[in-house]
């Protein structure tokens, strides 16, 4: 199973037009785009933090407020912008083997 783990953004907060209190938008580094989060894109990003995580992990720890279909779709649009990368799964530990004599 793959590992999540965050891009290179940078976080702020902005007024937006249309909310009351100060929206939360990413700068993301390799494209120079700025993208607005919502609820969802934020409380991914904030749970996976400075960890590597599977989706499982994330779909859990999110699914009393949002389901995992959403969860899901969150995390292929937030990877999609490269706020989050997928980490290759580490190999599996290699049998041991007796010492030959």
């Amino acid at each position: 199973m793959s590992r999540l783990r965050l891009g290179e953004y940078h976080a702020f907060s902005a007024a937006a037009p249309e909310a009351t209190a100060p929206a939360r938008y990413l700068y993301l580094v390799p494209s120079a785009a700025v993208v607005r989060l919502d609820d969802a894109a934020e409380a991914v990003l904030g749970f996976i933090a400075e960890r590597e995580v599977s989706l499982e992990d994330v779909s859990n720890a999110l699914s009393p407020r949002w389901s995992p279909n959403e969860i899901r779709d969150t995390v292929v649009e937030l990877v999609g912008v490269r706020a989050l990368r997928i980490v290759a799964q580490e190999p599996a530990p290699a049998e041991s083997k007796p010492p030959r004599k």
